[in-house]
């Protein structure tokens, strides 16, 4: 977790210097005393940064050895405790000066649109941010420091693969005739290698210049019948410059087994047929013609040799548990060196808890687990078991949070799924497909894993009945809470100090009748009080129906991700323009009609997900939202989308679902960074025509999907990325098929 936050704020640092420095450099039109203070305010902070960027280096690569032991070494964990609490502060501080910038490059972009000319500014540093940067920076050095005492190995966990080129082949058949002199070295390398079959690997090198006979050498021992009777299992491939790991466990599958057409190509099957070809069995296998010096290549290759006996040794410590046996597989599977298995095979967490036979392997799993990954599993256990998580939605919860790291011109996006995938093939996540939408949860033993390790991090409360309001008390250490139950009582809970929370999921409900009888016992007492007392009634409502707008948001102002699920919700704070770091807001509600116009100000903003039946009104300043990479509006009610939406330049995907929308802005197509285009009118109700006049000028869009009644659809062919599927109606009132040959 650490290290992910570290490498997150080593982006954004990377990636705000340069507008630091330009507010450092900007001339100014007058020479007053406020724009040089800016100025002086801007280098030091430049200053700061910089030297703060050397330190977190320094700490970074520290921190893959220190997450593989905080499992079992307290001071290590306390000391990644502290450096993830300064890792916060400083990521908030970071995050307020990336709120300054849009805020001001929106204000300038309106004041040039009414003038008619270009604005220059200057961005002004938050609030005591010199001061702030300073302190965190001396707390991060102070924490380098204590990684000496630590004695923490710089590691980045990475291996780095290396592939090379190749060479003319060379085999095992040779004319024995045609040889002299050889009798001595051939001899003593026969000596020498059976001496040495007792060991359970072993590996013998002939090594001079070429030309010199080493191939000869090795041709004639193969064929030696002393060397013949003693292996089950004799083979000869030619491996030259050209270092393909497959094609080599291939050929030795074939050259030991005479197996020709197995029907496998990926490393991994390839792996597991080499060490179910060797299992139980001597084998002398001899690599002609080697020039790579690879290591981890070269362990690649050896792992099904040397370890088919390992194996089957730590498949027994799982104790025949199908959990922890799949667990166990995917870990091996990545562990490519004889030292990673034998590792796990002698780990001492497998003594770790006695009494629970499947938990020490999915520890050792989540112990071996990526250092990248292991943030983003231990968000999950944010909701509560059995809770089901769409995939993108996860992968944008994710991102908010900076557990995704940018990596080159790749985007964010693509590489959360790959984080997806990887914790699904590591089993860790289940997947599986919900009304067409691919969703996951966690398997309660993983849920309880993910718990375990996040040590109240992530922390779910359900609150029903008012005693659950004074027993509910979230830990100290929580940063990301989930919260089901009546939304009178949340809005209670919600009263303790929660000022460090970063995530907010609310799950709100009120009383419903099953029966014709009240589910809930104290709203029942509260009707038989109101024939006597009015006012009872209202407290019977502010009890089980309460607003979210009872609940003071603004405390919570280091929010990055807010989830507001409710029935009762009917208005939005207009207050919710402080949570200045926010970065997801979802909101599903069946009352609320608008959204407060201060919405526009949450300039951090990335996703914004809107299931609002009866939402009737967006908001003009949506468009000032420069931030926002996802905007999805679900509503029955909505009949226009503003035409500011154009302004969203870094809006990667859209989502209108909505039955009564039958234009969009004519501009549209302005939205440059659009890929992802979802145009779906209600299921229930799509009779009438749906043509969303604007629906032209896409060329960046990729991946649509729509209802579309329409006259024509020359408009497609600038859509030359377009992939996925388009649903098309109304083709009859066609009355120029010269736009089909367009395409």
């Amino acid at each position: 977790m650490a290290g992910k936050l570290i490498t997150s704020l080593l982006s954004r640092t990377t990636n705000l210097l340069p507008t630091i420095r330009a507010s450092g450099q900007a001339p100014s039109a007058s020479s007053s005393n406020s724009n040089d203070s800016e100025r002086e305010h801007a280098h030091a902070v430049e200053n700061d940064l910089e030297k703060l960027m050397r330190t977190l280096k320094r700490i970074k690569a520290t921190l893959y050895d220190a997450e593989e032991r905080e499992i079992r070494d307290h001071s290590v964990k306390l000391w990644l405790k502290e450096l993830k609490m300064v890792s916060y502060d400083a990521e908030d501080l970071l995050s307020e000066y990336r709120y300054e910038v849009t805020r001001v490059q929106v204000e300038a972009r309106k004041a040039s649109q009414a003038s008619g000319s270009q604005m220059e500014y200057i961005v002004p540093m938050p609030a005591g941010m010199v001061d702030r940067l300073k302190k965190i920076r001396i707390q991060f050095e102070e924490i380098a420091k204590d990684r000496e005492a630590l004695q923490l190995r710089e590691n980045d966990g990475v291996k780095h693969p290396n592939n090379k080129i190749s060479r003319t082949p060379t085999g095992h058949m040779v004319d024995e005739a045609s040889i002299f002199g050889r009798g001595a070295e051939i001899t003593e390398v026969i000596n020498f290698l059976l001496s040495e079959k007792e060991k359970s690997f072993s590996v013998i090198s002939i090594v001079d210049k070429g030309g010199l006979g080493k191939t000869t050498i090795a041709q004639l021992v193969y064929k030696d019948r002393r060397v013949s009777q003693c292996f089950d299992l004799l083979g000869w491939v030619c491996v030259s410059e050209e270092f393909d790991v497959r094609r080599l466990i291939k050929a030795t599958i074939e050259s030991v087994s005479s197996k020709i057409d197995y029907g496998l190509s990926e490393l991994s099957p390839l792996q597991k047929e080499l060490a179910k070809t060797v299992k139980e069995k001597t084998i002398l296998l001899v690599l002609d013609d080697v020039w790579n010096e690879n290591q981890s290549l070269w362990e690649l290759f050896q792992v099904p040799l040397k370890e088919a006996k390992m194996w089957y040794k730590i498949m027994r410590k799982c104790g025949g548990l199908p959990l922890a046996v799949k667990s166990i597989a995917s870990l091996l599977r990545h562990e490519t060196d004889e030292e990673g298995w034998r590792k796990i095979l002698e780990s001492d967490l497998w003594e770790s808890n006695p009494s629970n036979d499947i938990f020490p392997a999915l520890q050792i799993s989540y112990a071996h687990l990526l250092v990248y990954l292991k943030p983003c599993l231990l968000f999950c256990s944010t909701y509560p078991k059995d809770y089901i998580l769409e995939k993108k939605n996860l992968i944008e919860l994710w991102i908010s949070h900076g557990y995704i790291e940018s990596r080159g011109k790749r985007k964010i996006t693509e590489i959360g799924v790959e984080y997806y995938e990887e914790l699904k093939e590591r089993s860790f996540l289940d997947d599986f497909l919900d009304q067409s939408s691919e969703c996951c949860k966690l398997h309660d033993i993983i849920h309880d894993l993910a718990r375990l390790n996040s040590e109240n991090e992530h922390y779910s409360v359900e609150i029903n009945q008012p005693i659950d309001i004074q027993e509910g008390s979230v830990p100290q250490e929580t940063y990301h809470l989930f919260a089901r139950g009546f939304a009178g009582y949340i809005n209670q809970f919600l009263q303790q100090n929660l000022k460090g929370l970063r995530t907010l999921s609310m799950d709100m409900r009120g009383c419903t009748t099953c029966g014709g009888e009240l589910e809930h016992q104290y709203c029942i007492d509260n009707t038989k009080a109101y024939i006597t007392s009015l006012p009872n009634l209202s407290k019977y409502y502010e009890e089980c129906w309460g607003d979210i707008g009872t609940c003071n948001l603004t405390k919570f102002e280091a929010l990055r991700v807010l989830e507001l699920n409710g029935y009762s919700l009917t208005k939005i704070p207009h207050t919710i323009c402080q949570l200045k770091h926010l970065a997801y807001l979802g909101i599903i509600s069946f009352r609320l009609k608008v959204l407060p116009l201060s919405i526009g100000l949450l300039y951090n903003l990335q996703t914004l997900i809107l299931d609002c039946p009866f939402l009737e009104y967006l908001p003009e300043s949506i468009g000032d939202l420069a931030n926002l990479m996802r905007l999805v509006i679900k509503s029955d009610e909505l009949k226009e989308v503003p035409l500011e939406l154009i302004n969203l330049c870094n809006l990667h995907g859209l989502t209108i679902r909505c039955n009564w929308i039958q234009a969009l802005p004519n501009t549209i197509g302005c939205l440059s960074s659009l890929e992802e285009l979802n145009l779906l009118p209600n299921i229930v109700n799509h009779k009438h025509d749906y043509v969303p006049h604007g629906l032209v000028n896409f060329p960046t869009i990729k991946t649509m999907k729509a209802w579309l009644r329409v006259r024509t659809i020359a408009w497609l062919k600038d859509m030359k990325d377009l992939e996925g599927k388009l649903y098309v109606e109304g083709l009859g009132n066609m009355n120029n098929l010269v736009d089909i040959q367009k395409l």
